[in-house]
């Protein structure tokens, strides 16, 4: 191995003309590119070098500048990203979903084949069903705004506001009626029956707030009319042989009563003491008796 150079150098022509095709830094124009300002020559012909020269092996001669890479949105990208030029960039900004500043009550809890009692607030101001153990209160002109029950240990089938709306009384699933407050948010129980052992499926109250007729999947019994505030009874519910699904009482004096049976028949009572009077029978079933 010698001590000279392993390439000869470059004849200082060659080394001018390559100097003045790569042309100054800054102007856009090295790397083989013309400027933007300078386009090609129509049809291709006659290009040369800047020099005079034919142009040589890997010089893109006449190439257009490279497209433009578009920017991040908002003018900066993230480090170390690049986007690819006419496609969807895969770096794009998370969608932005506000949070919701409402939160809804379930919906009731309904089970196929079986009626669903909604009741109403004798104020006109809320509604309320029934939902697994909860009793949910909701208004009626801003759904959003609710309550819940929850002191019940059992599913609860149906709640009933008294005709005074200071009163609820609710009835689940092991025959328990719980009589609660609802003028303030504790919900203060104020009484608690077991009319008899078994599901409770209806419940009527009298216009005065005072007596409650309770009916439904009872083993001795199917139904029971009793004083609010003592449990006394005042009547008996019977001329059924089935479960009994519903009940009503005539929001005026003289109070009458109703109640509709698995039994294909609708038994009605006089009273207080509420006494049976008569049965009428049909071909179906009764799944819900009301009062006009």
């Amino acid at each position: 191995m010698g001590s000279g150079p392993a390439w000869p150098p470059r004849p200082s022509a060659e080394r001018e003309e390559r100097a003045a095709w790569r042309g100054p830094r800054g102007t856009g124009e090295g790397c083989g590119r013309k400027p933007v300002s300078a386009p090609p020559p129509s049809g291709g012909a006659g290009r040369r070098s800047p020099a005079g020269g034919s142009p040589k092996v890997g010089d893109a001669v006449g190439a257009p500048r490279s497209p433009r890479i578009p920017e991040w949105p908002g003018g900066e990208r993230e480090p170390g990203s690049r986007a690819v030029p006419c496609a969807p960039s895969k770096w794009r900004p998370p969608l932005r979903v506000e949070a919701t500043e409402k939160v809804f009550a379930s919906l009731p809890q309904v089970e196929r084949g079986v009626s669903k009692i909604i009741g109403g607030d004798p104020r006109g101001n809320n509604f309320l069903y029934t939902n697994g153990k909860c009793v949910i209160l909701r208004n009626i002109d801003n759904p959003a705004i609710a309550d819940i029950y929850t002191e019940h240990a059992h599913q609860v089938v149906v709640a009933k506001y008294a005709p005074s709306g200071f009163y609820i009384a609710s009835g689940d699933v092991s025959g328990k009626l719980r009589i609660w407050d609802t003028t303030q948010k504790e919900h203060l129980l104020k009484y608690e029956y077991q009319p008899f052992a078994g599901k409770i499926k209806d419940i009527a109250w009298t216009e005065d707030s005072k007596r409650i007729a309770v009916v439904g999947e009872g083993r001795e019994k199917f139904g029971a009319v009793f004083l609010w505030d003592s449990g006394s009874s005042v009547g008996e519910i019977t001329g059924h042989n089935k479960v009994i699904n519903s009940v009503d009482i005539k929001q005026s004096r003289p109070y009458r009563l109703v109640t509709g049976s698995d039994d294909n028949c609708a038994a009605f009572f006089e009273g207080p003491p509420f006494k049976f009077k008569f049965t009428i029978g049909v071909s179906g079933l009764f799944r819900r008796v009301v009062f006009r």
